[in-house]
């Protein structure tokens, strides 16, 4: 009987992993139609001025093991070089003193930090957005943060760390592996007051087809010579971040083009837009 009941879980357990994939296994025909927000997709121009100063780039480091930071330190300097800020500070501490003194050297203003892993924890969000509030209190310079975040840590306790409705938090983007990668955070512990807020844009690697884990994103999008569909989807996809966070471009028009990459891409690949939720008007 115990082993009956263990191959009666082992099949359920297949069945129901079998079902989660980027497909649905409800027929589309029986799924309401997905359908595309009502602003058009909104071109964006490459060309960008350094309004903001400094970027702060936030590695994954895990105490002295550089976690895969070099990634995020290359898109930093990529930034950089594509004139969207001056100077790049790694941020190794996650202090809020560092943040501090550079705006403070900087004279305030728009800043943007890369997040990746173990440096995207909520708290280190949390010391960027208290050193923004502390430099325009004392000194009278609307100072604002935004975050780029790529698999953050312990992202489950972003509602507890962060206020959505601070005015010195700008735009937040938050990037996400594929479902049940290795080191994937659980995005299902925030309320839909964070996962709907118009200043927080959730990017789940599923919903736009493509592959990626832990490491990929920030190797895709950091070299253009890469030619893989992968790489491709993940630089258009990093263009609307970069509008978003560095351009001033409004968080509804960012989230439209979102959602026609996503129908777009839906539509090249041939399946559901969200598996089981809604499908593709023909």
């Amino acid at each position: 009987m115990r082993h009956l009941s263990l191959l009666v879980f082992l099949c359920l357990l297949l069945a129901g992993c079998s079902s989660s994939g980027l497909r649905s296994s409800v027929a589309d025909e029986h799924l309401p139609i997905c359908l595309a927000p009502p602003l058009p997709f909104q071109p964006t121009s490459p060309h960008v001025s350094a309004t903001q100063n400094t970027i702060m780039v936030h590695p994954g480091l895990l105490l002295l093991v550089d976690w895969g930071g070099q990634r995020a330190l290359d898109v930093g300097h990529s930034l950089v070089e594509q004139g969207y800020a001056e100077r790049i500070l790694e941020v190794r501490s996650r202090m809020k003193a560092p943040m501090l003194e550079q705006m403070l050297k900087d004279g305030g203003g728009d800043y943007v930090g890369i997040h990746y892993s173990m440096g995207g924890a909520p708290k280190v969000l949390k010391a960027a957005v208290d050193a923004a509030a502390q430099v325009s209190s004392e000194h009278g310079v609307d100072t604002q943060y935004s975050a780029i975040m790529v698999d953050p840590f312990a992202l489950g306790l972003l509602e507890k760390r962060i206020n959505p409705d601070s005015a010195h938090l700008k735009q937040v983007f938050v990037i996400l592996s594929n479902r049940y990668m290795p080191l994937r955070p659980d995005p299902s512990l925030l309320s839909s007051r964070v996962m709907q807020h118009p200043k927080f844009h959730f990017i789940f690697a599923e919903e736009y087809g493509v592959r990626w884990n832990h490491f990929t994103f920030l190797t895709d999008v950091k070299n253009d010579q890469r030619s893989t569909q992968n790489a491709q989807r993940g630089r258009e996809i990093f263009e609307q971040v970069l509008q978003g966070a560095f351009e001033g471009v409004s968080s509804d028009v960012i989230a439209s083009n979102l959602q026609h990459l996503r129908l777009r891409y839906a539509r090249q690949d041939g399946r559901s837009l969200i598996p089981g939720l809604c499908r593709l008007d023909s």
